[in-house]
């Protein structure tokens, strides 16, 4: 069974992004890096959960416990409205995946891949922020 996270989620009529959903709704998550304590994921952000191939979704799901995590993580990568680093985003994430009672191998697992390669995603989305 798939676990998506606790959110109402919509599946946009994108071919190029089959993996992608839509948050449809408001969503508050409570974060120790934000000045009041919570940051807000609004309605109408794109997140693919986690960014893993689907050859190796049998090892790493896109989808269930990893969900809620991953969806923080996209939106602390493309929404940098406060003073964080990639590190402390990637430290956050890491955290709200042991909350979730993901097992200690999948989120070293996970938490070494988004450390070797984020910095592609995290770059990019500078990029864009500055023009």
């Amino acid at each position: 069974m798939t676990t998506y996270p606790k959110v109402l989620l919509l599946k946009p009529l994108n071919p190029k992004r089959k993996d992608w959903w839509e948050v449809a709704e408001h969503v508050r998550v409570k974060c120790d890096l934000h000045p009041y304590g919570r940051f807000h994921i609004p309605a109408g952000f794109n997140s693919d959960f986690a960014s893993v191939p689907q050859l190796l979704w049998w090892l790493i799901p896109p989808h269930g416990l990893t969900a809620m995590a991953c969806l923080v993580h996209d939106f602390m990568y493309e929404c940098r409205k406060f003073d964080y680093s990639r590190l402390e985003a990637d430290v956050f994430w890491y955290n709200l995946m042991k909350q979730a009672g993901v097992p200690r191998w999948q989120r070293a697992l996970m938490f070494a891949y988004v450390r070797l390669l984020g910095w592609i995603t995290w770059n990019q989305f500078r990029r864009q922020q500055s023009k």
